[in-house]
């Protein structure tokens, strides 16, 4: 708490089998469009669910801006999150996730709670312009906690997440995304639907 990592742009972290990257101060990790920041296995031939996941807790910095653009606290610009268990976990926080890849997540038979590119729970974090791809399931953008404003979820791309679909968004404002060959073909969870299983919130100008 208090404290800031900085992770320069081009750095490529590598976890073990089980670690998982735990936020409760700032975490600010800002790439660039020609030299990213990669969050990977460390297996030579890496696969799903090598390692756990990165996870914003209630504890870590919320994102600032002046109108819409960022100014300080926790942000991921021109990341990539693959290979996890599930990529990012956003709990009762509210990061600045921009412009970031989040692909190759998932573990197949876990329970429905892994494989899940993007999730939250609470917290009022902003996902803008990012690529959301080849994870067991695309996104799990679920309630709000008292005292949190809802999910901005815009301007994404959520294709070809296997077996469990582009999964599901409640509790918020979810605009100006393209939902694409996302299939369902698992008995795991609750959530059949291939491209979007919408379930409160506001559901404006997507392409599915």
């Amino acid at each position: 708490n208090g404290s800031t990592l900085t992770i320069e742009a081009g750095t490529m972290v590598k976890f073990l089998a089980d670690k998982k990257m735990q936020v409760k101060g700032t975490l600010v990790a800002r790439g660039t469009s020609s030299s990213k920041i990669t969050f990977t296995s460390n297996e030579t031939n890496p696969s799903k669910g090598d390692w756990e996941y990165i996870k914003f807790f209630d504890e870590s910095t919320d994102a600032s801006y002046s109108g819409t653009s960022y100014t300080g606290g926790s942000i991921m610009e021109y990341c990539i999150v693959e290979y996890a268990e599930y990529g990012l976990d956003i709990s009762n926080a509210s990061p600045f996730i921009n412009y970031s890849e989040i692909r190759y997540n998932g573990k197949t038979g876990s329970s429905y709670h892994y494989g899940i590119g993007i999730r939250t729970r609470g917290g009022s974090p902003i996902i803008t312009n990012c690529d959301i791809h080849n994870n067991d399931m695309g996104l799990d953008i679920a309630y709000s906690y008292s005292g949190s404003t809802g999910n901005f979820i815009s301007y994404n791309t959520i294709r070809d997440n296997s077996p469990r679909g582009g999964g599901e968004v409640d509790y918020a404002t979810f605009s100006y995304n393209t939902i694409k060959n996302n299939t369902y073909s698992s008995s795991e969870g609750n959530e059949p639907a291939a491209g979007l299983k919408v379930d409160g919130g506001t559901f404006e100008h997507n392409i599915i």
